[in-house]
């Protein structure tokens, strides 16, 4: 799957490829995506691409990923994101209850 990103003031854009496979079984439908790349990605471009506008986070705080994964299941409506630079892994979890309309998770663990 390519993923085309708009440009902004800092980039002219640019493609992103992601290793992607869907399977089905008797749990439901899986989607799992990963893309690396070096020299990165910048938190920004990645929440552009979900309509999530950064603008006014400081430069010195947006983190540049080399790597992300995706895993979505349609039964449990689970979906998981970890994302990696340099000297940090994030994990996100949004994981629907029935009793809870929405409870999500976040992980960060830092190398020096």
């Amino acid at each position: 799957m390519t993923l085309v990103l708009p440009p902004d003031e800092e980039t002219d854009g640019g493609v992103m490829r992601l290793v992607t496979d869907l399977s089905r079984s008797d749990l439901g439908t899986q989607l799992t995506a990963r893309w690396t790349d070096t020299p990165g990605l910048g938190l920004d471009a990645v929440a552009g691409m979900f309509g999530i506008d950064l603008v006014n986070m400081p430069r010195a705080l947006v983190p540049t990923f080399t790597e992300l994964d995706l895993s979505y299941t349609s039964s449990t409506s689970h979906l998981l994101l970890a994302a990696r630079t340099p000297h940090n892994k994030v994990a996100f979890a949004l994981l629907p209850q029935p009793s809870v309309p929405a409870a999500a998770a976040v992980s960060m663990r830092s190398t020096p």
